[in-house]
């Protein structure tokens, strides 16, 4: 019984506390929240599981093992006074707010000196930069409408005639390019189906519309040495394909000036 007493007695000595916060004691300053307390625990008669129960009511940052004991950081963010029991002594810990410590009872008036410093946010460079962004944008909408709009401005002789003047004549499928131009060209004029059909087809749609009877003839002599050039075998000279795109603008510029004129 006795020898309870005194180690009873020697733990309550060998406890001591230590207030990381500047000053090693409370009574030399208040211990507001959010501060780090430090217990210096010197038994190694008590265990970790005791001391973390004993300090339940705080919030318990480190626990360091020493040779004679244990050290304890902790903190805690609820004021008031708290009491830690170890063994069957209290430590009595006193916890305050910072706005305790100011008291005043006339009218509070603010600090009215500029803050410096602080990251302010550029609202105004962020709305120039997305104006830019906006105006560009619609720049280039504007242009491309205004390009598609003049494409589809451009008349079926106007369209024909750019389609064939850029025709690589040294190619082998020029012919091929030209004989489909032409074909667009004739459809779109006479409102026929003729994309897609033989020569002998597109005569045949061809001589069953009155408005093409004087081009007839010019129609199926070049759609006839076309055929020849392209199934015969021959070799065709890049001078003869050169011919066959300027027979070929001559009869679109026939078609032009007697239909697309007068329309």
């Amino acid at each position: 019984m006795r020898s309870i007493k005194i180690k009873h007695y020697l733990l309550l000595c060998l406890i001591c506390i230590c207030i990381s916060t500047t000053l090693s004691t409370a009574e030399s300053r208040n211990i507001y929240i959010g501060d780090l307390i430090t217990l210096e625990i010197k038994s190694q008669g008590i265990s970790q599981e005791e001391i973390i129960d004993a300090l339940k009511e705080f919030e318990i940052m480190e626990i360091e093992v020493l040779d004679d004991g244990y050290k304890v950081t902790l903190r805690s963010f609820e004021t008031g006074e708290k009491t830690i029991t170890i063994g069957d002594q209290d430590i009595d810990i006193i916890i305050v707010s910072t706005l305790d410590d100011i008291q005043r009872e006339d009218i509070y008036e603010g600090d009215l000196t500029p803050r410096g410093g602080g990251r302010v946010i550029p609202w105004l460079i962020i709305y120039m930069v997305v104006m830019g962004i906006f105006i560009i944008s619609g720049i280039v909408l504007l242009i491309s409408k205004i390009k598609k709009r003049r494409t589809q401005e451009k008349s079926p002789y106007e369209s024909f005639k750019i389609a064939l003047e850029l025709v690589d004549i040294s190619d082998t499928s020029a012919l091929v390019e030209m004989t489909a131009i032409f074909k667009q060209y004739i459809q779109e004029i006479f409102h026929c189906k003729i994309i897609g059909k033989t020569s002998n087809e597109i005569m045949i749609e061809v001589e069953q519309i009155e408005e093409t009877s004087p081009y007839r003839l010019d129609i199926h002599n070049w759609l006839t040495r076309c055929d020849t050039y392209k199934f015969s075998g021959l070799d065709v000279k890049k001078e003869q394909i050169g011919e066959m795109r300027l027979d070929l603008m001559q009869i679109g510029v026939s078609i032009y000036e007697k239909e697309e004129v007068v329309i």
